[in-house]
Parts: structure tokens; C-alpha cells; sequence
């Protein structure tokens, strides 16, 4: 067994497991299915469907965020194919017009996380989350932006646009140690 101790986040993503938000553009679509069961074990993800395929700049499905300047930021989201051998992610900076990419190869049919980090510009006022550039049908669950350098556990956001906070973990033992250790069992390794 481990202990996970993560640093206060919030995740920006305004509606981080309702897709039916975001903007779908061209021919992408955000359909809810209420059968599959997500990554929380929990029934309900949306499919993202690109009709023609013809790449991310065609066929997306985003939202914007709110970001500060000069700022590294990580987006993360679960995945799962339907059909699909490859799907992308892309963190726009309005400002600039840069999309940093990442292109998901499917290699199991399960759920997984994928997640992609860069820099804002010295004068971005948001980003984009874009998903794209399928081949084929995939869901999605759990979308989340936070000012990291890396994507922490997932944090559920329903419409606050501040972002939802989680506080930092702490691991404090206080008082003598011999109240969580005696001498007959137990090992405490530091």
C-alpha cells in the first residue's frame, strides 16, 4: 500500500463531465451515454463522434478557459475507444494561436488518462481544451485544467467558473508514537 499526498488544485474546467457544454464545431458531436460506466464506476460518458474524420482543425469539440499569463497548466481527461485508433487533445492559447498537441494512440479498449502540459504566453487571457482529430467514435469523462506541471487526481467540476478547489493532503502524526506503534506489531518506515 501507498500513500498519495497531492498539493492544493483547482480544476478550471468549468463542465468537466458534461460535455453537452462545450461548443462542437463542423461535424463533431457530444452525445451523452447514460449506459457506459466511467471511470468513478458510476453509469454515464459522453461518445465524441467526428462524422468525416478529417482532422482537428475541422472537427472539435472545446471549451474555453480562463488562464493567467506565463503560466504552465496541464489538461488531462479519460478516454475510451469506440472504434476510433487515435484521438487528439490540444491546449490553445488564444492570445498567440499556439496549440501544443498530443495524439492518443488507442491501445486497449479500456478507459485511460491522458494529459498534456505547456506554457501560456506572456499575454494569454484563456485556452482552449480541444478534442479532435478522431478516426472514429471515443468516449470521454473527467476533463480537468490545473495550474500544475502535471495532471493530479481528478477533481469534479459542474459550473463554477472559478474552478473547483481541492486542498492540499497532509500527513501529521502528533503526540508520543508509541499510540500508533507498540512492540509486538507494526513497522514504521519513514
Amino acid at each position: 500500500p501507498s500513500l498519495l499526498t497531492e498539493p492544493a488544485s483547482t480544476n478550471l474546467v468549468t463542465y468537466s463531465e458534461d460535455f453537452s457544454q462545450w461548443e462542437e464545431r463542423n461535424s463533431a458531436t457530444a452525445t451523452l451515454d447514460a449506459t457506459t460506466t466511467n471511470p468513478k464506476g458510476e453509469l454515464g460518458a459522453y461518445i465524441i463522434s467526428n462524422a468525416d474524420g478529417d482532422g482537428l482543425s475541422d472537427n472539435i469539440v472545446n471549451l474555453t478557459v480562463n488562464t493567467s499569463a506565463s503560466t504552465t497548466y496541464t489538461e488531462s481527461i479519460y478516454v475510451k475507444s469506440l472504434g476510433a485508433t487515435e484521438m487528439d487533445i490540444r491546449m490553445r492559447d488564444n492570445a498567440t494561436g499556439s496549440s501544443p498537441l498530443f495524439n492518443h494512440q488507442f491501445t486497449t479498449s479500456e478507459w485511460e488518462r491522458i494529459s498534456l502540459t505547456s506554457t501560456t504566453g506572456s499575454s494569454t487571457p484563456s485556452v482552449r481544451f480541444i478534442l479532435g482529430g478522431s478516426d472514429g467514435n471515443f468516449l470521454v469523462w473527467g476533463a480537468q485544467l490545473e495550474e500544475q506541471p502535471y495532471a493530479t487526481s481528478y477533481i469534479y467540476n459542474n459550473g463554477t467558473t472559478l474552478g473547483v478547489t481541492r486542498s492540499a493532503d497532509t500527513g501529521v502524526i502528533s503526540g508520543d508514537l508509541s499510540s500508533y506503534l507498540n512492540s509486538s506489531e507494526g513497522v514504521l518506515e519513514i
